[in-house]
């Protein structure tokens, strides 16, 4: 791997983990993001002279959504190593031992991994004060009125006394979510994409009565402040927790050694379709809560603890049909029908196929019976085709030559496995621009769901993304089973998202290439809209992390003509165009800093203080480091400072050299 694939990978994961952690709708599933980390975490391990410190595997999750109050959590919530097979099990072990300097046979307490939404209550001398999401660690979201919803979560509880944090997974079960989905159905609103997706976007919600009406459930299973709490095993802390009123996974096993952690990981494989929610693997932890302690952490999660991923669930199935539609860019997507079978507790009948080179090298033929496999609550995919069950008449798919669409001749793409129809007047292409234009990831239209979007269309009442803002609720009213409630809650949804900012405008246009991260950079980089539009390719190319190639299609998007009348169009409705990027301070701008070692806070929180004040943090420690930053059980990096001359500051010197710049270190 290059060091540019390096570098790429941290903007896809990135990427995925916005979409993941803040927007609660994943594009890829679990299996493709372990991916991506196992990428990463191989080169890390092999270039460790090239790790930054903003790579995803030195920090956790994402950003807290903004909706909500940010409360930080009086100890950080943190992630879990991941194990895929036995032997990474075994290596957990093998590093556990070293890590508490001996070997011999350890205890563990091992959890179902449930597929939700972690939570954490905290509470003082038995009261409930509040109760927020995760967020990325250090800092989550207020979201205590709906917490309070939950059934089984206790206000209070008898006899605890100090502060205690009692931290769990919000989760729906798949019925719950199936009754969910019936509801989003005559409502003509999209489908949540799998039940974490739901659990998130309840929990979120800014009326409670919407979550209360939702059957939300939790289970708890650590704490962070501990209170005057009893337990000193995991396995006790369970049955403390419960004895004090809150739910506890019925799924938990108390084993010896990491022989008996994978025989509990492979009875729960065999047993997860009979689950009633939805899990993606087990939890295995070291059961001493001293032992937890002398083990210690990573710069991103603890030594004691590690999470075996599940297997993708499969199955077999026959191909029903092939069909094709074309999006928002007019590339043509095939999609094979199956027939029906249930995967990780959904119906599963449709699988991507992605091109016309993954058919062809697949050889997937109508009546074939194939296997497929589903992770994450996403379209599931097609494994392999089984040739020994192929039907005689079962024949070669043809990809069409025209756009099954508007009928015109459509073209491969130059060095890629995309065929498109390049007819820029595509009704196909149209109706796709504007669903992307009002989804949660671009202008986030509440109410314009697919079906009234597709229903607008149709009726010729919005074309294009600048129709929509001159709707009234007499238009809207045309649509069939539109009320004038709804109507009006659409209106006021359009007139909101006028406000949204500019990366989010860019994002709705649907550009090749420009996402969330390609959006953002624009905006933090360019005063307005217009500036971008006039900037030259070699401009926008010389920005970090753009690149001649996006550049080439972002110019010539914004030069065509009917994107110009779009964007005047825009304006003269009144969107925000321009940027509302705060710039960083200059208060320690030049200083390079190095952190090391267990600190008072974490790590992610002091490198986002001394960034926002324009300092640098890296990785390694060089003679061009200003600072060496060093906690507890600081290791090679404080010796690398001592032996080359970099000054290294405790925290009390640090708070010093950040004052006498007017950074306050709080």
């Amino acid at each position: 791997m290059t060091a540019t694939r390096y570098h790429e990978l941290i903007s896809l994961i990135e990427h995925h983990n916005k979409r993941y952690y803040e927007l609660d709708d994943p594009e890829v599933s679990d299996a493709e993001y372990d991916a991506l980390m196992r990428e990463l975490r191989e080169f890390e391990a092999a270039h460790p002279d090239l790790v930054v410190p903003n790579s995803p595997t030195q920090r956790v999750g994402g950003a807290p959504n903004t909706t909500f109050a940010p409360i930080r959590h009086p100890t950080p919530m943190t992630s879990l190593d991941n194990a895929f097979s036995d032997e990474d099990l075994a290596d957990f072990e093998v590093k556990l031992a070293r890590a508490l300097g001996g070997g011999g046979e350890f205890t563990y307490t091992c959890e179902l991994k449930l597929d939700g939404l972690s939570i954490n209550l905290y509470y003082v001398d038995g009261e409930l004060r509040w109760g927020a999401t995760r967020g990325n660690g250090a800092v989550g979201e207020d979201v205590t009125a709906n917490v309070l919803t939950i059934s089984g979560i206790p206000r209070r509880l008898e006899g605890v006394t100090g502060e205690l944090e009692v931290r769990g997974e919000v989760f729906l079960t798949r019925a719950e979510f199936a009754r969910l989905n019936t509801e989003q159905d005559e409502a003509g609103l999209p489908p949540f994409k799998n039940p974490r997706n739901a659990a998130a976007g309840t929990l979120r919600q800014k009326d409670p009565r919407v979550t209360a009406s939702r059957k939300l459930e939790a289970y708890f299973y650590s704490v962070g402040k501990r209170g005057n709490l009893k337990a000193r095993t995991q396995w006790d802390l369970l049955h403390e927790l419960q004895a004090l009123g809150f739910p506890v996974s019925p799924y938990s096993r108390h084993v010896t050694g990491v022989a008996g952690a994978g025989v509990y990981h492979h009875d729960m494989t065999a047993a997860r379709s009979t689950f009633p929610m939805d899990a993606d693997g087990t939890v295995v932890k070291l059961d001493d809560f001293q032992l937890q302690v002398e083990a210690g952490f990573t710069s991103r999660a603890p030594r004691w603890a590690i999470a075996y991923k599940f297997p993708a669930e499969e199955a077999f199935t026959k191909v029903e049909a092939i069909t094709i539609s074309v999006g928002r860019t007019g590339r043509l997507n095939p999609l094979a029908h199956l027939e029906p079978r249930l995967i990780e507790g959904t119906v599963v009948q449709r699988a991507t196929l992605h091109n016309e080179d993954y058919i062809r090298d697949k050889d997937i033929r109508v009546g074939d019976t194939v296997v497929v496999h589903k992770s994450g609550g996403i379209i599931p995919e097609i494994i392999r085709v089984v040739p020994e069950l192929r039907p005689e008449e079962a024949q070669a798919f043809q990809f069409p030559a025209h756009c099954p669409e508007c009928g015109h001749e459509v073209v491969r793409e130059e060095g890629g496995a995309a065929v498109v129809c390049p007819n820029p007047l595509c009704p196909a292409q149209a109706v796709e621009r504007l669903k992307h234009f009002v989804s949660r990831g671009a202008m986030d239209v509440r109410g314009l769901g697919e079906k009234i979007v597709e229903a607008l269309f149709a009726q010729g009442i919005a074309r294009n993304a600048a129709d929509l803002y001159d709707l009234t609720v007499e238009k809207l009213l045309q649509v069939e089973r539109m009320g004038e409630k709804n109507a009006t809650k659409i209106l006021a949804q359009l007139q909101e998202s006028k406000k949204k900012p500019l990366s989010r405008l860019i994002v709705a246009l649907g550009i090749p290439l420009i996402g969330e991260r390609n959006g953002g950079v624009l905006e933090a980089n360019f005063a307005n809209l217009r500036a971008i539009m006039d900037a030259s390719e070699e401009q926008i190319a010389n920005i970090p992390g753009i690149g001649e190639t996006v550049a080439h299609v972002l110019v010539t998007a914004l030069h065509d003509p009917s994107m110009v009348e779009l964007v005047g169009r825009l304006e003269a409705a009144g969107l925000n165009t321009t940027s509302t990027v705060v710039k960083a301070g200059t208060e320690l701008e030049g200083l390079t800093f190095v952190i090391t070692g267990t600190l008072s806070r974490p790590r992610p929180e002091l490198q986002e203080l001394l960034e926002r004040h324009g300092a640098r943090v890296t990785g390694n420690v060089t003679k061009k480091t200003s600072f060496v930053i060093a906690g507890e059980e600081a290791g090679g990096k404080l010796a690398k400072a001592q032996e080359i001359g970099v000054k290294v500051l405790d925290e009390a010197s640090l708070s010093e050299i950040l004052s006498a710049r007017g950074v306050t270190l709080q």
